[in-house]
């Protein structure tokens, strides 16, 4: 009786690493790291919140915030890879009007 092996996902993306001379290990990595100070945060004179910030437990809160200096954001885009019977086009273009409008109330320039 001859057992058969199935190639699995894994074993064509192992294969493909293996070609590109990279290998993949079962073991995790150990390396040295550290913890960098939080970064404080300075919002736009007209937001809700005025001077440098250190946001709490890593999360900066920025509903009803603007940013100092939005950048500009030429080009973008979006992809769904829902399938089409469970997201609308509807439920699409209210998704990328409601970022278009997030993005714009925090400050960001040319995102439409």
């Amino acid at each position: 009786m001859t057992k058969t092996r199935y190639k699995t996902s894994l074993d064509v993306l192992t294969q493909y690493l293996m070609d590109w001379g990279l290998r993949v290990s079962s073991e995790p990595t150990v390396i040295q790291a550290r913890v960098l100070p939080t970064p404080q945060v300075q919002y736009h004179q007209t937001s809700k919140q005025q001077g440098l910030l250190t946001p709490q437990n890593g999360v900066w809160n920025l509903v009803g915030q603007k940013v100092c200096a939005g950048a500009e954001l030429g080009s973008w885009a979006l992809v769904c890879f829902c399938p089409q019977r469970s997201m609308a086009m509807q439920g699409i273009e209210f998704f990328v009007k409601e970022l278009c409008n997030a993005a714009v109330d925090s400050g960001v320039r040319s995102i439409v």
